[in-house]
């Protein structure tokens, strides 16, 4: 559902091969002409994709079928750009080559586990300690990667650059941030700060 969420301006679904299907959104809401193009894989066979009438601007939904599976699970790898769908296609290649359902998780969970060391307490009770370890996850769910796996990213100039030794990021709510979660990373992430940096000035 492309609609969903945000005003959409222009979008597309189209169906690759027997497993895929790509597209993008181009939309508007906090962040205006945003583009996010994607790219997803199936563990099963499509059987149809039945599209919503197409608009002016593009489609705008899709509903994709799956019959007579090999088993009851159906598998999803999605990967995404704001750059391009050859970007999201990459990303995707790599970030999910030999990937399943149950690595992921597993890595998602040691990744974490290792971010959230970074910071070992003591004393207080166990629900203080959750209070605590909740909301140093949520000091860690921005700023985001906005570059490719191949360091593309699209610009404010809505135009596509190369990040030359650091990662592209986006998300820095600087508003408010500034007062104690950028000061925070500056000691958990003094390599990432510096990236943020460099994002700065690239902006």
């Amino acid at each position: 559902d492309l609609e969903h969420r945000d005003k959409l301006l222009s979008g597309s679904i189209e169906q690759i091969d027997a497993y895929r299907i790509r597209g993008y959104r181009n939309s508007e809401a906090w962040a205006r002409n945003q583009w996010v193009y994607f790219e997803m894989s199936f563990s099963e066979k499509i059987t149809s994709v039945t599209q919503s009438p197409k608009q002016e601007n593009g489609d705008r939904k899709a509903i994709i079928s799956f019959e007579n599976m090999s088993s009851n699970q159906l598998e999803v790898k999605v990967g995404i750009s704001f750059s391009s769908s050859e970007g999201a296609k990459r990303n995707l290649e790599t970030e999910g080559k030999n990937l399943s359902f149950d690595k992921a998780k597993a890595n998602a969970i040691a990744r974490w586990n290792d971010e959230l060391n970074r910071i070992q307490i003591e004393g207080g009770s166990d629900e203080q300690q959750k209070i605590f370890y909740s909301a140093l996850y949520h000091t860690m769910m921005q700023p985001n990667t906005a570059s490719d796996v191949d360091g593309r990213y699209r610009g404010m100039d809505q135009k596509i650059h190369q990040a030359e030794g650091f990662t592209y990021y986006t998300v820095f709510s600087l508003w408010d941030t500034f007062r104690a979660a950028h000061p925070l990373y500056t000691i958990l992430y003094p390599e990432r700060t510096r990236d943020f940096i460099r994002t700065f000035l690239t902006m």
